[in-house]
């Protein structure tokens, strides 16, 4: 298949495959492959990282550096000047030029593809496959790079260390033709590319000339060059220790490393049916300073014998001493030339000589067994030395653990399954009194500082279950409190072996946790006490929270007034109003409130006094608002009627100094003394106080007539035993004014008893009164004063006064009153007959300060 890949250059000329397997992708890679170098050469490349690598980045990366990169295609044909990345979970095997794409990587994995990759290249180019192995790992593209130098191509690793190569990558750098830096990598490359294009127009140069009678065909000369050179004898060249200074190709067939340390020492490489005559060649050649010539020997390949002929023979002789020797291995039935023939019939025809070389040869077969031994006896050496690095590194290991575990604070007790003390940590000594003695005796037989009863029956639990138990306790002694894990302790294999116990001290963290959940039940208290409605929003005026008064106010279904869902019970006319005033809130930042209609559960809207305060970080944006929504309805009839009271007060105030003025005037002009005037004054304004006191003790400004009547009795010790003075008549509850009118009535009547009747001269005073009609402007009030029992009035009784004034004309006037006044043999009588009306207060505070100046 090698001989038949498409001419598919731009020339016609066969170009140079290039499968690249690196361990990982990266930058340098890309830059790598970005190299003008690989300009003619198509290059395939597999990435073989444990982690896969998407193949979408690795494309990218390359284009971003010009390079014309694509995914391989099944059925694509192979480009010179191109990069095709395997897809990751995919093989790929170029097939006469084109891409055979397969799923699967497999039986060996990852690894796997990189073979494929190689062993198909190699196939399918022969001499014009690279084979080019970044940054090895131990055990990849072997058996890959080996097939390639199978078919005659050329096998390049990079070199990863500059002291030398990686001992896990000595068996792929013991099969490759150069090791070297990555910077000389693609030069190397391209001179092994004009090499192959020279050979191949010097090959086709005779050809061209060659006639015999028609022109030949220029491929088939070609290809007849490639078949004679790929019939060409493989070599190698070793130096005097019989180290392999340089791979020719074609030797990958010859060739089977021995298990063990990686060398380049060609007995140690050679196939083993070569191995000891091939030995014995050398040690011939350079103590006979000649060429060599074994008889043909017998190699097992893939279960099929095949005869080999061996040349040995010394190079760059100096001094009489060989420092060189080339080796050629070529099959028997293409190396019967005359001068092996010749060769042949000199080492049969001589006895002597053949039995002197087949001494010579189990002396050097025996010196071979020799040094093997000794090699035998160095691995253990060596595995002596790399284990006592190990145990160095483990050391060093325990030794960070240590310092780890230590420096974590975390109390820590390592137990076997017969739950001994195998190991702990010096925090532990404030749980258990462990010292490093205790080592190897049980947990349960040293005493601890911790309240925990059932701290054996939880580790035999997790010995017998595998399962992991986490308790919380406590230390009494230090108050502290820990977080106690008790899990399985798996050994380097994975065996469960014993238990770990770890102690975290939580009290920190279980103290803040209790002043957390104290302080919540504090808030929630708060909230659900506060007769306010409580609600928080994000930074974007998002609701989030709302107290359970809110949904009692509302009626709204929970969580439906989260978010902006709150708006929906506003009152329609405010809902612009408090959307703007919210949204100006949010943009500034500042305090929001407002006063709006909420839709409440009893039907309606009540007033709410809506406010929210907005709170910062330390960069001075808004986190958060808090806010609440107060029901002021109440406070809003509250201040309205203050209003109407104070109205009324200013009224009423007005409509008092009015009476107190009129009183003042009638008395000046009915007394004639200034003790009189005063005295009576007195008695008037304190009449007209008594009434006010008696207003201001009902909360509805009404005064009940018996009650008027009796302190004004009272007001002049008046017996009140029910035998001189009887009142009677039904409830009765009279409005500020005509309660002030028909006091001072009642004061005027009383002083007068006082003075000229019954009180002064033993009489009776009968005080009664009704109530007639039903409701409205029918209902009216029958007073009578009546005395009795006082002897006939004298002469010297003032027959007009302000009380008779007040009675015949005041009460007409203010009140619409219908009155009788009259001095007969007995007593007075004075019969008062009053309108009830509901709005009687106002119709008399129309007439008021008329009316006080008519009565003036």
């Amino acid at each position: 298949m090698a001989d038949d890949l498409a001419d598919t250059g731009p020339a016609g000329d066969k170009f140079l495959v290039l499968g690249v397997v690196a361990a990982t992708f990266d930058d340098a890679l890309a830059d790598f492959l970005a190299q003008p170098e690989f300009a003619e050469i198509a290059v395939i490349l597999c990435v073989v990282h444990q982690a896969p690598i998407d193949s979408d980045v690795m494309l990218e990366t390359l284009r971003c550096r010009s390079v014309d990169a694509v995914a391989a295609i099944d059925g694509e044909m192979l480009v010179p000047g191109r990069v095709t990345v395997v897809p990751n979970g995919r093989s790929v095997v170029p097939i006469e030029g084109r891409l055979s794409v397969r799923d699967g990587a497999g039986s060996s994995g990852q690894a796997g593809r990189c073979d494929i990759l190689l062993t198909g290249v190699a196939a399918d180019c022969g001499d014009h496959a690279v084979g080019l192995v970044m940054r090895p790992v131990a055990g990849t593209a072997t058996s890959g790079m080996a097939a390639v130098k199978k078919h005659g191509g050329m096998c390049v690793v990079e070199q990863t260390h500059s002291a030398g190569p990686d001992p896990a990558s000595r068996p792929i750098e013991s099969i490759a033709d150069y090791v070297l830096p990555r910077s000389e990598i693609a030069s190397c490359i391209a001179r092994y590319d004009v090499h192959l294009r020279r050979s191949a127009r010097s090959r086709s140069a005779p050809a061209e000339e060659a006639r015999t009678g028609e022109q030949l065909d220029a491929n088939l000369a070609r290809r007849a060059a490639r078949i004679a050179d790929r019939y060409a004898p493989a070599y190698v060249v070793v130096d005097d220790g019989f180290d392999i200074l340089h791979f020719s190709g074609r030797m990958g067939r010859y060739l089977e490393p021995k298990q063990g340390t990686a060398s380049l020492s060609l007995p140690l490489l050679v196939h083993h049916d070569l191995r000891s005559d091939l030995h014995a060649a050398l040690r011939i050649a350079r103590d006979d300073r000649d060429a060599v010539r074994p008889p043909p020997l017998a190699m097992e390949v893939d279960g099929e014998t095949e005869m080999v002929r061996l040349v040995v023979e010394p190079v760059d002789c100096e001094d009489g001493a060989p420092r060189n020797f080339v080796v050629l291995f070529q099959s028997a039935e293409f190396a019967a030339s005359s001068r092996d023939r010749e060769a042949g019939k000199d080492l049969r025809g001589d006895d002597d000589r053949r039995l002197e070389s087949e001494l010579r040869q189990m002396r050097e077969r025996r010196q071979e067994t020799t040094e093997e031994l000794g090699a035998a006896n160095r691995e253990p050496q060596t595995a002596n030395g790399e284990l006592g690095q190990r145990v160095a590194e483990l050391a060093r290991a325990n030794a960070d653990l240590k310092n780890f575990l230590e420096s974590t604070r975390i109390a820590t007790v390592f137990l076997d399954d017969d739950l001994r003390v195998r190991n702990f940590t010096p925090a532990i000594a404030d749980i258990f009194h462990l010292i490093e003695s205790d080592l190897g005796r049980p947990l349960m037989h040293i005493a601890g500082r911790i309240d925990f009863d059932d701290l054996s029956e939880d580790v035999r639990r997790v010995v017998r279950t595998r399962t992991t138990i986490e308790r919380e306790v406590h230390n009494q002694k230090n108050d502290r409190r820990y977080l106690v894990r008790i899990l399985p302790c798996r050994s380097g294999g994975n065996f469960i072996g014993g238990v770990v116990l770890t102690f975290l001290d939580i009290s920190d963290l279980a103290r803040t946790e209790t002043a957390l959940r104290e302080s919540d039940e504090r808030f929630r208290g708060m909230v659900k006490s506060v007769p306010i409605e409580l609600f928080t929003a994000d930074a974007g005026l998002h609701w989030d929270y709302v107290n359970e008064r809110f949904y009692e106010f509302t009626g709204m279904p929970e969580r439906g007034v989260l978010g902006h869902g709150w708006m929906t019970a506003v009152h329609p006319d405010d809902l612009d109003r408090v959307r703007d005033c919210w949204l100006d809130a949010g943009r500034h930042g500042g305090i929001f409130q407002t006063e709006l209609r909420f839709q409440s559960v009893e039907g309606g809207f009540r007033s709410v006094l809506l406010r929210a305060e907005a709170v910062r970080n330390e960069a001075g944006a808004v986190e958060r608002w808090y806010g609440s929504a107060s029901d002021i309805s109440e406070m809003r009839l509250a201040t309205e009627h203050q209003k109407l009271l104070m109205a009324e007060l200013q009224h009423r105030v007005k409509n008092i100094l009015a009476v107190v003025r009129s009183i003042f005037s009638r008395t000046l002009e009915a007394e004639d003394s200034v003790e009189q005037v005063a005295s009576h004054f007195r008695g008037r304004i304190d009449a007209l106080a008594r009434t006010q006191t008696i207003l201001a003790r009902s909360p509805q400004g009404q005064i009940e007539l018996e009650e008027l009547v009796r302190d004004e009795l009272l007001s002049v010790d008046a017996p009140m035993d029910g035998m001189r003075i009887r009142v009677r008549g039904p409830s009765v509850h009279l409005f500020h004014k005509p309660a002030e009118t028909l006091g001072l009535a009642v004061h005027e009547l009383v002083t007068n008893a006082v003075k000229y009747g019954a009180l002064a001269l033993g009489g009776e005073i009968d005080i009664f009164w009704s109530v007639d009609g039903q409701s409205g402007s029918a209902r009216r009030l029958h007073f009578t004063w009546e005395e009795k029992g006082v002897p006939m009035v004298s002469g010297d009784i003032p027959r007009e006064g302000f009380g008779s004034e007040l009675i015949e004309r005041g009460l007409p006037y203010q009140l619409g009153a219908t009155t009788a006044f009259e001095l007969r043999p007995g007593g007075v009588r004075c019969v008062i007959d009053i309108p009830l009306i509901d709005d009687m207060a106002d119709a008399v505070f129309s007439r008021d300060a008329a009316g006080e100046e008519d009565l003036a």
